[in-house]
C-alpha cells in the first residue's frame, strides 16, 4: 500500500513537471 502511494505520487509529480514544461515551451513560442 505504501509503495503504491509512493508510485502514484511520483506519477503525479512527473505529470505536473511535464505540464509545466509544455506550458513554458508554448509561452516561449508565443513570445517570439
Amino acid at each position: 500500500m505504501q509503495e503504491n502511494y509512493s508510485n502514484s505520487r511520483d506519477l503525479a509529480i512527473r505529470l505536473r513537471m511535464l505540464t509545466v514544461f509544455k506550458w513554458k515551451k508554448f509561452a516561449t513560442i508565443a513570445d517570439s
